[in-house]
């Protein structure tokens, strides 16, 4: 990985610099992408930001940025003090992301810049979590048990994370106790009961206290307490009518994707049994629903981001995208941790996707943290005819001593991310479903002379789960070079691939495999659809990817004046 910290690429930190600040490994990455360092460097001279440079004897002075040195070499700055010319490190922040500079201070004829060659940095803050509340918006009711007389108290929630607050204690109340505690956090008219545990005691009495807070073993209560309170705009998919919802899938064109989709009702009222979901829905201040997006763990610890559908042409689709991506780009962070991954599939021809998707990864450039990955992706109208393997090659069920060369097999042909992100390691290939309805993963194995040459991971759920169908897909993987099969032989695994969803009473599986590996002509009727882009982020990926969403918003309602409603559209 390339886009490591300045004090990594740099090696040793030169004595001239040793009193400027380290930047964390695990949260900095360098932008090294020049048309990623130019949008930086624009938004620095259109807004002029309040900054601060470091010096390298240690000190740090407030600034503000006010534009480009000539031919782009570095930044005219406007110090509130003093400085020496030497090395420096500015720290600026721009649309809610922080960023910093690496250059060195010239100071002559009055005028002082930060020159190049500049290095580029973005850093992530887990504090972006943080959601400041309204006084008054928020109390946390407590009862205490460490004394023989049981202590009550209440206190005013200032911020809330997914998992804890910031709270004071009300007027005449106690402070919260030491130690863990029950207590009930109240919100508007919702009531979360919780256990607390005191992590931070200020130093004054009528200081502010830092909480853990706990709810179950999934957390879901805070969650969606804290997501109504982040994101207020973004209401739960069960709560819209069911009318106007189908009005925003079918004007946005998601419906129009794929033919036989389940009905948006029966998809509306979907509660899946054994994953986590997060549906919501953007309702504007005037009542209209703008947009809608799932983000779905049905992997291990890998969500699907996808159903993401947006209207054009009001004032609010721009701030709905907006919430819409940040509910995407965090909701695997705050349930699972930087242990998260996350996966979309996209059209790789749309100029939105383009943006949000295959520039971030030119932004992040570190494909162990981001990639894209193209799979094909067929379509077919009328049921085939059963195909039967040609002579020297079988079609089966997957033993448990196929799962290892099987899983060599599929691994050899993805990015060892997607791969990740699959559960393509040979214990996690199948999943036998508990009952209808919960997902499951059945693995077909082709075979020619009893040697592996194709592999169909079949993944099965309730169909109602997503209008695309997603959960129901077959990932078809064939052996290349000399080793591959036959085009009959591919034939037979697709059809044997249908067959497994034909007996399970599952209409219109989904069907992909990695781009120009699969002959889909060798069985009549089955049409190429799209090269499908698969993009992948990991945990620490994802929370680069959900600042890069912020900046590009940012920088898009900047320019909103010049720029048609129409080009947004997804």
């Amino acid at each position: 990985m390339k886009s490591l910290t300045w004090l990594q690429a740099a090696g040793a930190v030169p004595a001239a610099e040793e009193h400027l600040p380290q930047i964390d490994r695990d949260q900095a990455c360098e932008l090294v992408d020049a048309q990623a360092v130019s949008a930086v460097l624009q938004q620095l001279t259109l807004l002029t930001p309040r900054a601060l440079v470091r010096t390298g004897d240690g000190r740090a002075v407030g600034t503000r940025v006010l534009g480009v040195v000539d031919d782009a070499i570095g930044l005219v700055l406007e110090p509130d003090a003093p400085v020496d010319a030497g090395p420096a490190l500015l720290q600026c922040e721009l649309h809610d992301v922080l960023f910093y500079l690496r250059g060195r201070l010239r100071c002559a004829d009055g005028r002082v810049e930060l020159l190049g060659p500049l290095r580029l940095y973005k850093s992530d803050r887990r504090e972006v979590f943080r959601t400041a509340l309204a006084d008054g918006r928020a109390e946390l009711h407590w009862t205490a048990f460490e004394t023989e007389q049981p202590r009550c108290g209440h206190s005013y929630v200032r911020d809330l994370t997914p998992s804890g607050a910031a709270v004071v204690p009300a007027p005449g109340s106690n402070p919260p106790p030491p130690g863990v505690f029950p207590a009930e956090l109240r919100v508007g008219e919702r009531r979360v009961p919780c256990l607390a545990e005191t992590r931070r005691v200020p130093s004054e009495a009528a200081g502010t206290y830092g909480l853990h807070l706990s709810a179950g073993e999934t957390g879901q209560a805070l969650i969606d307490v804290y997501l109504s309170e982040r994101l207020p705009r973004l209401v739960p998919r069960t709560e819209v009518d069911t009318k106007a919802l189908r009005a925003v899938m079918l004007k946005s064109g998601y419906l129009s994707l794929r033919a036989g989709q389940v009905s948006v009702a029966s998809w509306q009222r979907c509660q899946p049994l054994d994953s986590f979901a997060c549906d919501r829905v953007y309702r504007a201040a005037d009542g209209q629903l703008l947009g809608h997006a799932s983000a779905t763990r049905i992997y291990r610890r890998t969500w699907i981001l996808h159903q993401l559908a947006t209207l054009g042409g009001h004032a609010e689709s721009g701030q709905c995208r907006a919430m819409l991506y940040s509910m995407l780009t965090s909701v695997p962070v705050i349930y699972d941790g930087l242990r998260a991954s996350a996966m979309a599939y996209f059209d790789l021809d749309l100029r939105w996707h383009q943006l949000f998707f295959q520039d971030f990864i030119r932004w992040i450039d570190a494909p162990d943290l981001a990639c894209i990955f193209a799979f094909d992706r067929f379509e077919r109208e009328a049921p085939p005819e059963p195909f039967a393997p040609p002579a020297g090659y079988e079609i089966r069920l997957a033993s448990e001593a196929d799962l290892v060369g099987c899983s060599a097999l599929i691994r050899a042909q993805l990015p060892s991310i997607t791969a990740e992100a699959l559960d393509t390691h040979p214990a996690d290939l199948r999943r036998p479903p508990v009952r209808r309805g919960y997902r499951g993963r059945e693995v077909l194995v082709l075979l020619r002379d009893g040697q592996l040459v194709g592999v169909a991971l079949c993944e099965t759920g309730a169909p109602s789960l997503s209008l695309f169908n997603i959960v129901n897909m077959a990932q078809l993987y064939v052996a290349r070079g000399g080793r591959a099969p036959s085009a009959p032989a591919q034939r037979a695994l697709i059809s044997a691939a249908r067959a497994f969803y034909t007996l399970r009473k599952i209409a219109n599986p989904l069907l992909i495999a990695p781009a120009g590996t699969l002959q889909h002509d060798a069985e009549p009727g089955t049409r190429w659809a799209e090269s499908m882009g698969s993009f992948v982020v990991t945990g620490r990926g994802l929370t680069q990817w959900e600042d890069y969403c912020r900046f590009q918003f940012g920088m898009r309602w900047g320019m909103s004046k010049q720029s048609s409603e129409k080009e947004d559209k997804p």
